[in-house]
This record gives C-alpha cells, sequence and structure tokens, in this order.
C-alpha cells in the first residue's frame, strides 16, 4: 500500500510538473507573438502616421489663406494625433521589452517619460525603498502590467493634469499606488467584459494570481487605484 501510494504521488507531481513546463512554454510564445505584433505596428502603422503628419502640415501651409480650409485641417491633425497616441498605447501594452534589464520603478519611468514629452498629462513616479528595485520577476512583470494599466485608464476616462505612482515594500506587502487629478468614474458601474472593457477585470485577475487585492476609490477630485500583493507571491 505505501508503495502505490508513493507512486501516485509520483506520478501526480510529474503531471503538475508538466503543467507548469507546458504553461511557461506557451507564455514565452504569446510573449514572443506578442513582441513581433508590436515591432511590425510600430514599424509600419506608426510611419506611415508619422507620413501621413508630414503631409497635412505641408497641405496645410499650401493652402493657408483659403476659406473654410483651417479648420478641416485643425481638425484632422487633432486626429492624426489621437491615433497616434492610441497606437502608442497598444505597443507598450503588446511589447513587454521595456521591462528587460530594468527594475520596477525603471520601467514605470520609462512611461511617465514619454507621456511627459508628449504634454497631455505630467506623470511622476516614486519608489519608497530598495526593495522595490528587486522584485522577482514574475512579480516585477504583472505590478508593471497593473501600472502600465492604471496610467492608461486615468488617461483615457479621466482627462487628468497629473498622475503620481508611488511604489513600496512593506509590513510584508508589496504596493503600487497610482493616483490622479481627473474627473473620477464610479467603481461600481465601470464597464466591464460583457461590454467589451477588460481594464479592471484584467488588473483584478493579474493580482489574484499573486494572491494579491485591488482597491479603487474615486470622486470628482480624482482616482486612487491601490495594489497590493504579498512580497512572498513570486
Amino acid at each position: 500500500l505505501w508503495s502505490l501510494a508513493l507512486r501516485r504521488q509520483v506520478r501526480r507531481r510529474s503531471e503538475l510538473l508538466l503543467q507548469e513546463i507546458r504553461s511557461r512554454h506557451d507564455a514565452e510564445l504569446l510573449a514572443a507573438e506578442r513582441s513581433r505584433l508590436a515591432s511590425d505596428l510600430h514599424d509600419t502603422l506608426s510611419q506611415s502616421l508619422s507620413g501621413a503628419a508630414m503631409q497635412l502640415e505641408v497641405a496645410g501651409a499650401l493652402s493657408a489663406g483659403e476659406a473654410g480650409t483651417a479648420g478641416h485641417f485643425t481638425l484632422a491633425k487633432r486626429l492624426l494625433a489621437r491615433s497616434r497616441e492610441d497606437l502608442r498605447r497598444a505597443v507598450w501594452d503588446l511589447n513587454p521589452s521595456v521591462m528587460e534589464d530594468r527594475d520596477l520603478p525603471s520601467a514605470l519611468r520609462k512611461i511617465a517619460e514619454e507621456i511627459n514629452q508628449s504634454g497631455v498629462c505630467e506623470v511622476t513616479v516614486d519608489a519608497a525603498n530598495g526593495e522595490i528595485g528587486s522584485l522577482p520577476e514574475r512579480m516585477r512583470t504583472h505590478l508593471f502590467r497593473v501600472g502600465q494599466e492604471a496610467i492608461n485608464n486615468a488617461l483615457r476616462h479621466g482627462g487628468p493634469t497629473h498622475i503620481h505612482v508611488r511604489m513600496e515594500a512593506a509590513g510584508g506587502q508589496v504596493r503600487l499606488a497610482v493616483s490622479d487629478d481627473g474627473g473620477g468614474f464610479d467603481p461600481a458601474t465601470a464597464p466591464g467584459p460583457d461590454q467589451g472593457h477588460f481594464g479592471l477585470s484584467s488588473l483584478a485577475e493579474r493580482l489574484v494570481r499573486l494572491g494579491g487585492n485591488l482597491d479603487i476609490t474615486s470622486s470628482d477630485q480624482g482616482t486612487i487605484l491601490v495594489a497590493q500583493v504579498p512580497c512572498d507571491a513570486a
């Protein structure tokens, strides 16, 4: 009986190990495909949009003074700028390479730098202690995605002038807080997957995988999103 129980235990552990290996392999394939798609988008569509913007500037200059054209060119340039920003966000969402050779604060500061350069909003990133810079890779990647999505959600829906990201590790917990001074929203009635919106549900799912939780408070004065995970979640 003891031998039979041991064989069953070994077989079960072998099956679990095989599942884990397959899961990691699938994740690596998915990451590689996402990276390839992001690169293709950047190298093709991004360049096309940049070229269209240049042509629009030239056309606007050539038609200067013609009645009724100025407003149309201004609107077209705004729409094109919005499309380029949407593409930039899509590439960030697809490509995890921003995390390569970077700790969590550095990766989020890279995003903040790009947004600050665009002039859309001011984003600041603050790490309270050195432990944040040495998080395990799995935790670092998930928290980066949470911070990234929280920033993008604030830009898309809140219309803020300032977004602040703060990270700290204390009391056995890693805490990531993203606050903004935008118009806010009601988390209880926010659109979910049934309406084709996956932002908040995606954040919650990532944190559940780490044994963590997500808390959101929002008003017309702004929104505060707080993600917490155990330090030993890796």
